[in-house]
């Protein structure tokens, strides 16, 4: 698979990569766009401080992914269907930085055991 990364308007718009643990630091992007990430397989997605976002369906049918890991230093907004059917997710870290939930954003999660924002 060839490395992208693509960046607009401080939006993430597409992220594909092999490896399977994606750190994203000093990336310039407060969002993470719809649809950015969906069906990709990394196991671990490390995003950088100053995300504020992830759009709709994000992270959706990303059936690898097992963490995330979100800035500690500002509140993050997670929409609607962000994560639906990621079945392996058990862990988002810095999860009490979520200041909005969308409906269904952990949708089919099967393996979350807790999620308190």
């Amino acid at each position: 698979m060839k490395p992208m990364i693509k960046i607009k308007k401080w939006q993430l718009v597409r992220a594909k990569r092999s490896e399977d643990v994606l750190e994203l630091t000093g990336e310039d992007f407060i969002t993470v766009g719809k649809r950015a990430f969906r069906g990709a397989t990394q196991t671990t997605v490390v995003l950088p401080n100053g995300v504020s976002a992830i759009k709709a369906e994000a992270f959706a049918g990303c059936e690898s992914l097992e963490r995330v890991a979100l800035s500690d230093q500002n509140s993050i907004g997670i929409s609607c269907a962000a994560f639906r059917d990621c079945a392996h997710l058990c862990t988002i870290e810095n999860s009490e930085q979520v200041s909005v939930i969308g409906p269904q954003a952990f949708e089919n999660c099967t393996a979350m055991e807790q999620f308190v924002p």
